[in-house]
């Protein structure tokens, strides 16, 4: 998003494309939301729900999504703990001061995801972090951690290529189906709580 206000002009004006990608985790979610979009608009009809089962198929994480989420873990607990007046926050990086006479790049003043969709995508993101059942797969679900970052990618290429609009849910594959799952789904959470609460 900051690179694109900061080129976006420029590079329309020279028949640039700036591509976004936040690590490859973003493209199956993607491109199967595409794919399934374009497959019903040729029979004339359009996609109104995407449910995205994501699960691990061999290989291991890669180091850069490792760091993001231990990152993530910190930082949160940082603001939790700051929230309660706890302290254990990570201090500030002191902000950088502006040179004299120094200006902001005008850029455009585009958003990621465009503001039509941006509720729509708040609400496809909370429900995709919030364990629960889905009607579809079957199954209790708990969130797919890439979710921040692929729920925007999909909302932005629903709204330029015309399915925006859509329900979205991105969770983790793998747990059994049926009312089986709960013994899948609850030492998970607690697992994800103790691993919060224990780094």
């Amino acid at each position: 998003q900051k690179m694109e206000r900061q080129y976006g002009q420029q590079a329309l004006e020279n028949g640039a494309t700036i591509v976004s990608l936040a690590g490859y985790d973003s493209v199956p979610p993607d491109l199967s939301t595409y794919l399934a979009a374009k497959a019903l608009e040729q029979q004339g009809h359009r996609l109104q729900r995407f449910d995205l089962f994501a699960g691990g198929g061999g290989g291991a994480m890669p180091t850069g999504t490792i760091n993001t989420m231990v990152q993530g873990v910190e930082l949160a607990k940082s603001q939790f703990w700051s929230t309660f007046g706890l302290g254990g926050g990570a201090s500030k990086p002191p902000a950088k001061k502006k040179a004299d006479g120094e200006k902001k790049p005008a850029g455009n003043k585009t958003t990621y995801v465009p503001k039509d969709q941006s509720k729509l995508k708040d609400s496809n993101l909370f429900w995709s972090m919030c364990p629960g059942y889905s009607s579809l797969a079957g199954q209790f679900c708990i969130p797919h951690f890439m979710a921040p970052i692929n729920v925007n990618v999909v909302h932005r290429t629903a709204a330029q290529e015309g399915y925006g609009g859509l329900v979205y849910r991105e969770r983790m594959a793998g747990l059994s189906k049926g009312p089986m799952s709960l013994y899948g789904l609850l030492p998970t959470l607690g697992g994800i709580g103790s691993a919060f609460l224990l780094a």
